[in-house]
């Protein structure tokens, strides 16, 4: 708005029609003013006004002075998220230390300039009454008729009630001039946790302890679920009241958030958003994403979940959701990995995605095939107790799944604090194994280790398998018309003219023992390697620079299956006389 001060004016008119126009403006939220002579510019300034001014200093056009002014609105916007986010943080800390609000309302004064004090009305009082407070607006607040209220002629008293007994103590905050809308939220934010720091600290510690056994439970649930035991986890998901496991399928959800966001507000947020009828959990393995699981009553590919959680995801970027397709209860541990794989796929200008859902090679199989994988097991691994070899098999698939570092954090639980297990214990136990089956650590042994704990993971449940030959071994189970089927669908679009040099990339980086070696063999740096392997994992729907590294295993066993690697760097476990092959590991 462009203010001229009017010479023909008495002075104290002219001040008065301008502070009283300013308060308006102020309301309003007016990004500025701008004075065009000197006598506006005086008056502005004596007025007191915290709007910012703008002094004509050389001629500018129209655009240009929008330009400054939006540019003033932008600081002021972020100068209210600022605020706001550090009356947050600190309201948080205040309540986890136990102290009251006297830090908050100091905050409160110092960013406002206002007078902010407590009123504690006494209930005894019919007609409650403060010096400076209009009696009337008082007993509005502390009664309970309203929560809040504000003068009606200048608009420079604000009240809040704090509390839900009765009378309501009040906050009460004045200013010397008019408040800006962007300070009124400001103030009933703070009033809201002023009210909650002086809760008795008994109340307080009680709400933290129910916090703390939900969360517990919460991980309780999510861990029988990975874990494939769901009797544990019915239990669990029944004492926060969810009937997760009543309804058939299931849909798993990755949100990944920015560094440092709070995860706890997120958490709520999005159970909020799916009507509390989902467990959201923050993910043990990674510090910056949330586990979502859903219950859904048919295997319908689009299930709302992500239109349920858009405003969430797209309110702050740097967040990320990636989904899965529905599956059955007893598959949550596969499903966690097409999530993830999904969340590869997200972009900042499309930050969710849902996995493509197309079946791993291991999955299309024939069923005599799980004999070749049972064989292998218990050949090497039969003398050893089954505690142990159920642990080292479970460890050492979640290991070269999503990794040695996720598989600690995965498998962690606050019972175990005392002998939490190590991501060196994990590596150690992939380790073992390997040796065991006579396979070494390179990428390609990691692959095919991976292969086979799969294929024995699908094994059918009948006993009589039909077909196939008397003792299968590795060559026989790659050379099955639905391995090479399988194996097409993962490397397809990559057999393209334009994507030679993909495939090019592909294949050595399988037959590589490290990252390093392999941007050698290229000629190109470890990061345009890593560059490429994200544009292949784009291209064939599959992550393949980082966890889970799942889908690099399958897509090595793929290019061996349609022959682009030689399936001799290939050592089958099933033979008496395979060597234990020795590489440094991957990188």
């Amino acid at each position: 708005m462009l203010l001229e001060a009017d010479p023909s004016l008495p002075p104290a008119t002219q001040q008065h029609r301008t502070v009283r126009l300013l308060a308006h403006l102020v309301r309003e939220q007016a990004t500025g003013i701008v004075a065009m002579n000197e006598a506006s510019q005086l008056a502005l300034l004596a007025s007191g006004d915290r709007l910012p001014l703008f002094v004509p200093r050389r001629p500018c056009t129209g655009l240009e002075l929008q330009s400054q002014l939006l540019r003033a609105q932008l600081r002021a916007e972020r100068s209210a998220h600022a605020r706001t986010e550090a009356l947050l943080k600190l309201a948080s800390r205040l309540d986890r230390q136990g102290e009251g609000p006297q830090e908050v309302l100091r905050m409160v004064r110092q960013e406002t300039g206002a007078t902010v004090r407590i009123i504690d009305v006494d209930a005894d009082e019919e007609n409650p009454s403060d010096q400076e407070i209009p009696p009337h607006l008082l007993k509005l607040v502390a009664s309970g008729q309203a929560d809040s209220a504000t003068d009606d002629t200048e608009g420079h008293l604000l009240l809040h009630a704090l509390g839900g007994g009765y009378p309501r103590p009040v906050l009460a905050a004045e200013s010397t001039v008019p408040w800006t809308p962007a300070q009124h939220a400001f103030v009933a934010t703070a009033a809201l946790h002023v009210s909650l720091l002086r809760q008795p600290l008994a109340l307080r510690a009680q709400q933290q302890r129910l916090a703390e056994t939900a969360s517990a439970m919460r991980e309780a649930a999510l861990l029988a679920l990975l874990r494939g035991t769901l009797a544990q986890a019915r239990l669990s998901l029944k004492g926060l009241g969810l009937d997760l496991l009543d309804h058939p399928w299931m849909q798993f959800g990755v949100l990944r958030c920015p560094a440092g966001e709070d995860r706890v507000n997120l958490r709520e947020e999005c159970s909020r958003l799916l009507s509390r009828s989902a467990l959201v959990a923050p993910c043990p393995a990674e510090p910056d994403d949330l586990l979502i699981l859903r219950g859904l009553d048919s295997a319908e590919a689009d299930t709302g979940t992500a239109q349920l959680l858009l405003p969430l995801v797209t309110a702050r970027p740097g967040r990320m959701l990636g989904l899965s397709q529905p599956q059955p209860w007893e598959r949550t541990a596969h499903v966690y990995n097409s999530a993830v794989n999904a969340l590869s796929q997200t972009t900042p200008q499309r930050p969710f995605a849902t996995d493509a859902g197309a079946p791993c090679i291991s999955q299309q199989l024939p069923a005599w095939a799980s004999l070749w994988a049972a064989g292998v097991l218990k050949s090497k691994l039969g003398s050893l107790a089954q505690e142990d070899r159920e642990s080292l098999l479970e460890i050492s698939y979640r290991a070269l799944t999503i990794g040695t570092k996720q598989t600690a954090g995965l498998l962690n639980t606050q019972e175990q604090e005392s002998d939490p297990l190590h991501r060196n214990t994990v590596s150690a136990q992939l380790t073992r194994l390997s040796g065991l089956l006579g396979l070494g650590s390179s990428r390609r042994d990691r692959a095919l280790l991976h292969f086979l704990l799969d294929v024995a993971s699908h094994a059918p449940q009948s006993a009589a398998i039909a077909g196939g030959p008397k003792n299968p071994t590795l060559s026989d189970v790659l050379a099955t018309p639905e391995a090479r089927s399988a194996a097409h669908q993962v490397i397809a679009p990559l057999e393209t003219r334009q994507n030679t040099y993909l495939l090019k990339t592909l294949i050595v980086r399988a037959t590589s023992d490290s990252v390093d070696e392999a941007a050698d063999t290229l000629g190109i740096t470890r990061r345009a390697l890593q560059k490429r392997l994200t544009i292949i994992g784009t291209t064939i729907g599959r992550q393949m620079s980082g966890p889970p590294w799942g889908w690099l295993h399958e897509v090595i066993l793929a290019l061996v299956i349609a022959g682009h690697v030689s399936q001799d760097l290939l050592t089958d476990p099933s033979l008496p006389s395979a060597p234990a092959s020795r590489h440094d590991p991957a990188a």
